[in-house]
């Protein structure tokens, strides 16, 4: 197995997007590509990369625009761009998908998505029906109509008063705060991402994490997740496309698991013919940090074989 970082260009024709390859010994058995988390990056992910390469499996992805590697010193952080740049993300994630294509046209290809990276995963499976043969979706979750206008009202306001490019305690606070007071008395600013509390630590000491996020970026996330949660979306899915809902019975995210539950029953209604769901005693929302997460790993790898292997 090795390990390779590469670069090409967003969507959205500004930035530079970064991205990492872990690549199997011999042509892999089938194609993984990751999305991950708000305020995280694609190396966050060098475990699972590594554990599903040394079995076989290409895994590849990208840092989402202004995160990670994926942004430069006259770009904000932590943003995507204006109203409507939701579509460059998605369109960077499949853009990648056609770029690996061309190199392995027959080889099974399925998507990985954790949390803001699942909704990027939703909404490829709702535009581009005939491109996965198989999607596995961590730390997702879903919320009210209500809150979703709260939400956005506060993702407005504060994009008027701060600017919607400038980072917000504000919406840092309304994203994460209510998740870890679940959690009390927190150790850390981020208890309820996982715990373990090592993983914690080393989330809070990388200097490509844990930055307030901005306004636009809430924003862009918030109509990421209407799109992928409306019912007549849903049923432009692949109806034969497996799909494997993932997560920690203690994820606030996925409402401490009814969210997610509630989240796999949609795609039910929806005609989806094939879905899992996993949760896991315990765990919280990183279930890739956890201290038990080989037992994680090798789920998501037999449910690999089992449908594509």
């Amino acid at each position: 197995m090795t390990k390779r970082e590469f670069n090409y260009m967003s969507t959205d024709l500004k930035t530079w997007l970064h991205g990492a390859a872990w690549i199997p010994d011999g042509e892999p058995k089938a194609i993984v590509q990751l999305s991950h988390g708000v305020t995280e990056h694609i190396l966050r992910y060098d475990a699972l990369g590594t554990w599903l390469a040394q079995r076989g499996y290409l895994v590849l992805g990208n840092d989402l625009i202004g995160h990670g590697k994926s942004t430069g010193k006259d770009k904000a952080r932590l943003y995507f761009g204006p109203a409507g740049s939701w579509d460059f993300v998605v369109r960077d994630a499949k853009l990648l998908y056609d770029m690996t294509r061309e190199a392995h046209p027959d080889v099974p290809y399925v998507a990985l998505g954790h949390s803001l990276g699942s909704f990027v995963v939703r909404s490829w499976l709702i535009r581009w029906p005939d491109t996965l043969q198989g999607a596995v979706l961590t730390g997702t979750g879903g919320q009210s109509g209500m809150s979703m206008r709260i939400a956005r009202a506060s993702a407005n306001a504060a994009a008027k008063r701060e600017g919607e490019d400038h980072p917000s305690q504000q919406i840092r606070a309304l994203m994460f705060g209510t998740y870890n007071k679940m959690f009390a008395p927190n150790r850390t600013t981020a208890d309820w991402l996982c715990a373990n509390m090592e993983a914690v630590d080393s989330y809070l000491a990388d200097p490509l994490c844990s930055q307030d996020v901005t306004p636009g970026l809430f924003r862009e996330m918030l109509s990421g997740m209407e799109f992928a949660g409306k019912a007549a979306n849903l049923k432009q899915m692949d109806k034969n496309c497996p799909v494997l809902f993932a997560s920690g019975k203690d994820d606030p995210v996925g409402g401490l698991g009814k969210g997610v539950v509630k989240a796999a029953e949609s795609f039910r209604k929806a005609g989806m013919r094939d879905v899992e769901l996993k949760l896991y005693p315990g765990m919280r929302h990183n279930l890739f940090e956890e201290t038990d997460r080989e037992t994680v790993f090798a789920d998501v790898e037999a449910w690999l074989n089992s449908r594509i292997g």
